[in-house]
């Protein structure tokens, strides 16, 4: 039923897209879909975004993984959105290609996420390469002396890791303006936030599918009354890219 409005979304709107895998077992194993107007704000906003994979909302225990920006009002804007079975590497493989396929290939510049688990449990990798004050040699020296000081020079995750190293460490993209998006535990508690207002963890796959798109809905009006009043106001509209944006003035 879920994907079956899907489908008839995207009979509706030709430019809508959505895809979606199933498991051995013939279940709904990860689903991604993006509406005409995500993707137009993405080729707007999309330079940085934010994919955070922390919130629960239905009773099939999928996990929701909302695709955010940042738009010229310094408010939050969704590029997308997916629901995946499992936290696995498999799933968010899929996850990010299709999402870079909807969005007809164009890759943003930083990609920022809840790191897995297990790189948070690495306790001297956290200390010595996340550190904005590092220059991109000096990082190199101290990820080589932690991949040979901890045996983790063959170690394939590791390796993948370094092989995207320009996506994730600052010393990369220090001087990269991050769109308010730098503070992702801020952005990701705020998409939360303003999602739990329509959503919850009980809901099926179809109520769940009602509840996102009322909450988009809710969030493209907040936009175009932003623009609305912006437009009329007798005071021109400044951008402040030194803004201090707390969690309650995202939505």
């Amino acid at each position: 039923m879920f994907v079956e409005n899907l489908i008839g979304k995207k009979d509706t709107y030709n430019s809508f897209y959505f895809d979606f895998i199933v498991d051995e077992n013939k279940c709904l194993a990860g689903v991604f879909w993006a509406d005409p107007i995500c993707i137009n704000n993405y080729m707007l906003f999309g330079e940085v975004l934010s994919a955070d994979a922390t919130y629960g909302t239905n009773k099939y225990d999928m996990v929701f993984v909302p695709f955010t920006g940042v738009d010229h009002h310094k408010r939050c804007i969704t590029f997308g959105a997916g629901l995946i079975g499992d936290e696995s590497i498999e799933c968010y493989t899929w996850l990010f290609k299709t999402f870079l396929e909807a969005m007809g290939g164009c890759q943003p510049r930083i990609i920022i996420t809840d790191q897995d688990k297990s790189m948070k449990s690495v306790v001297p990798l956290n200390r010595r390469v996340w550190n904005n004050q590092l220059e991109p040699d000096e990082f190199e020296e101290q990820w080589g002396k932690i991949m040979t000081d901890y045996q983790f020079v063959e170690h394939e995750w590791f390796s993948d890791l370094y092989d995207i190293r320009e996506q994730w460490i600052p010393a990369y993209f220090k001087y990269v303006s991050m769109s308010g998006l730098m503070r992702v535990t801020c952005r990701s508690e705020s998409e939360n936030s303003f999602f739990d207002r329509f959503l919850t963890p009980h809901l099926t796959l179809v109520e769940f599918w009602v509840c996102y798109e009322s909450a988009l809905e809710a969030q493209r009006y907040k936009q175009s009354k932003l623009n609305s009043d912006n437009k009329h106001s007798e005071i021109p509209w400044k951008t402040n890219s030194n803004l201090e944006v707390h969690a309650s003035e995202i939505y």
